[in-house]
């Protein structure tokens, strides 16, 4: 029993080998899989097919001719990444702003800056949301 006592103890003071683990948000590197053209040309599809409410509701139109699963891509990539980031990173939208909102904030980002649209998606679509919605104690 003493034995194993002393090796238990042995084992609770050895250092310990295991590599830390960083946190994914902390190494900002990120692989992207789509640029803005590509979301741009989805996005082309979310404006051709769907519709929005004054009062916020998104509806589809019937007949358009878009491409619902394009226009879906869109939606999702950009609500996506608006909910992948941590609160107090880059931007503070006040929180009555809608999920339609946020997707007119980056449609009118990418059709006023082409020249940037070669760019991974994701860092054209948090650029977007920091310029409209910057941190509100930052002065904008």
């Amino acid at each position: 029993m003493r034995t194993y006592l002393v090796i238990f103890v042995l084992l609770l003071l050895a250092p310990t080998s295991l590599p830390q683990t960083t946190s994914v948000w902390k190494t900002k590197s990120y692989h992207s899989l789509m640029d803005g053209n590509v979301l741009d040309a989805d996005c082309q599809q979310w404006e051709r097919g769907f519709t929005v409410s004054p009062d916020g509701q998104i509806a589809s139109t019937p007949h358009s001719g878009a491409n619902f699963y394009e226009a879906g891509k869109c939606f999702g990539y950009i609500l996506g990444i608006v909910d992948s980031i941590p609160a107090g990173e880059g931007f503070d939208p006040d929180p009555r702003v809608r999920a339609s909102q946020h997707i007119d904030v980056v449609l009118r980002y990418l059709r006023d800056n082409p020249e940037l649209r070669h760019l991974p998606a994701h860092q054209l679509v948090r650029q977007a949301l920091t310029d409209a919605f910057p941190k509100r104690s930052d002065p904008k």
